[in-house]
């Protein structure tokens, strides 16, 4: 899944916050010598480190990646990426993004594709009405929006 260039600003500003704490990790780790306890301390800092990088990576492969053909926003149909509005019968009015919860983090509510409402949403246009199964049984959505 590609980021939608919409996203593009709050992931370089989530990148540039977890390069930061990752350098300030690093230092955290460097200053811990002495006893064991100090060296279990380095060992936890430079493991948090590395998650760091390791997500740092993967939204940089994201933003770094074209779109995938025919996933313009402009057509209409909700895909991997898309915002999704969509107004509830009884619970008003909801934004979701469908893609991986890991990707999505602090961006809009986030929904995956293999939920029963993100399986719903995916190929739906403004104008649809979706229909899902919820724990406390069916519930339908009316899709108001997508980008």
């Amino acid at each position: 899944m590609t980021i939608m260039s919409a996203h593009a600003p709050e992931l370089e500003a989530e990148l540039a916050t977890l390069r930061e704490r990752a350098q300030l990790i690093r230092l955290s780790a460097v200053s811990c010598l002495g006893d064991a306890a100090d060296q279990a301390e380095r060992v936890h800092l430079e493991w948090e480190a590395e998650q760091i990088d390791r997500r740092v990576a993967r939204l940089r492969d994201r933003l770094d990646a074209p779109p995938p053909a025919g996933t313009s926003p402009a057509d209409g149909t909700a895909r991997l990426g898309s915002i999704v509005q969509v107004e509830f019968a009884d619970e008003g009015v909801g934004r979701f993004q469908l893609g991986e919860i890991a990707d999505l983090a602090g961006i809009v509510s986030a929904v995956t594709p293999a939920s029963p409402l993100g399986a719903s949403l995916l190929g739906a246009r403004a104008g649809d009405t979706v229909t899902y199964a919820a724990p406390r049984g069916r519930v339908s959505a009316l899709v108001t929006a997508v980008s």
